[in-house]
């Protein structure tokens, strides 16, 4: 197949992705958590989270698969959930993948209790090269191409139409002490993190731990476990935004597939992921890929 070009891409994704926001905030609220299953041992919390389902998430994913057939028919996909479009693209042997999670954090968007977004990324081969993630309570969606920079799309509250949302370039800066933890994250770690001076919290959403470089609405997130594909996706966001991004061990992450890995750390700045680092390393912990 011809190359895809990565504006494009976003430009289709992003409509489709406000949409499924437009949808996901109407019935928030209004949905049960139907469930699935999951494979694998899993930390009690994170299991819950996991096997979150709702009607709207599947709904979601459809409305995003139809914009994605429609114009780009042949990529792979590799999507959270087994809707009947996915079948589409079982054949591809494309090397474009798109990654798509539309509702991330569906545990927060079901009792209402923090955050969530729509995840959208396009990998050539193992590299992401373009990046999405919408926050429909925050009215924002945040884009990325690879060495081209990190943006924002911010709507007016008086205005839904997603082509009438001011566009603006982000550069890495918080003034937050805030980390975002995992369910792997030991109970040592977390207190030397609280005794460096940070404070520590689960996000309970892959896209709001992703994107803090970009976002600010935290100093840093660390996972230590193995990132899922699509907790990567908003990685590229942090990256363009000229966040730093490490393994728990200090090597350094360019926003490719997650497989061998076993951490993750996203920072605003290279000054708060070493300071992080430290606090991982002196509880223990290496992070090795």
């Amino acid at each position: 197949m011809s190359a895809i070009d990565p504006e494009l891409f976003l430009s289709h994704m992003r409509l489709a992705a406000e949409q499924v926001g437009v949808v996901a905030l109407q019935f928030r609220g209004k949905v049960a958590n139907v469930g699935k299953s999951v494979e694998g041992e899993h930390e009690p919390s994170h299991r819950l989270a996991a096997e979150a389902l709702s009607d709207v998430d599947l709904a979601a994913q459809e409305i995003i698969l139809l914009s994605l057939a429609a114009h780009f028919p042949v990529v792979r996909l590799d999507a959270e959930e087994d809707t009947p479009l996915v079948a589409r693209f079982a054949a591809s042997d494309s090397r474009y993948t798109v990654v798509i999670d539309p509702i991330d954090g569906t545990l927060n968007y079901l009792s209402n209790r923090g955050q969530f977004g729509v995840l959208v990324g396009l990998l050539e081969d193992d590299r992401f090269i373009a990046s999405l993630c919408h926050f429909p309570l925050r009215n924002e969606t945040f884009v990325a191409v690879r060495d081209r920079g990190a943006f924002r799309y911010n709507h007016s509250e008086a205005s839904s139409v997603p082509l009438a949302a001011s566009r603006e370039r982000i550069i890495a800066g918080t003034d937050s002490r805030l980390v975002y933890v995992d369910s792997a994250t030991s109970a040592e770690a977390i207190a030397r993190l609280n005794a460096a001076g940070y404070e520590t919290a689960r996000s309970g959403c892959s896209a709001v731990d992703a994107t803090v470089a970009a976002t600010g609405l935290a100093a840093a997130a660390v996972a230590m476990k193995q990132p899922s594909i699509r907790r990567c996706v908003g990685t590229l966001i942090s990256r363009e935004a000229c966040g730093a991004l490490t393994l728990a061990n200090g090597e350094p992450y360019d926003c490719t597939h997650p497989r061998g890995l076993s951490s993750l750390l996203v920072s605003s700045n290279r000054e708060t992921s070493d300071a992080v680092l430290a606090v991982v390393r002196e509880s223990g912990a290496s992070g090795a890929s």
